[in-house]
C-alpha cells in the first residue's frame, strides 16, 4: 500500500516530522500552559514536565526548526563527526 504520506516520507522525511511539529505546536498554542505541558510531554517523552514548564513560552514562540532542534533528540555522533569536518576544512 502506497499512501501519498508514504511517498512524501520516502522524498524528504523531515518535512514530515516539520510538519508534525508544527502541528503540536499550533495546538499547543490554543490550550492552557497545564494542558500544553500534557500533550509535549505526550509528544516528546524523552524531555521532563519540568522542562516544559520551565521553557513553555520560550519553546512555543519557536520556529518550527528551532523547536525541533529544542526538543528533538540529540545526534551526538553527527555533531562531532561535523565538529571535526569543521575543524579539518579550516587547517
Amino acid at each position: 500500500m502506497h499512501t501519498y504520506a508514504q511517498n512524501q516520507q520516502r522524498r524528504n522525511p523531515e518535512a514530515l516530522e516539520l510538519n508534525a511539529v508544527l502541528k503540536v505546536q499550533k495546538r499547543c498554542l490554543n490550550l492552557n500552559p497545564k494542558e500544553a505541558r500534557a500533550v509535549l510531554v505526550t509528544a516528546f517523552p524523552h524531555k521532563t514536565d519540568s522542562f516544559f514548564k520551565r521553557n513553555l513560552q520560550a519553546i512555543l514562540s519557536l520556529s518550527p526548526e528551532a523547536f525541533l532542534r529544542v526538543v528533538g533528540y540529540s545526534d551526538p555522533t553527527a555533531h562531532k563527526a561535523i565538529n571535526k569536518v569543521m575543524k579539518e576544512q579550516a587547517a
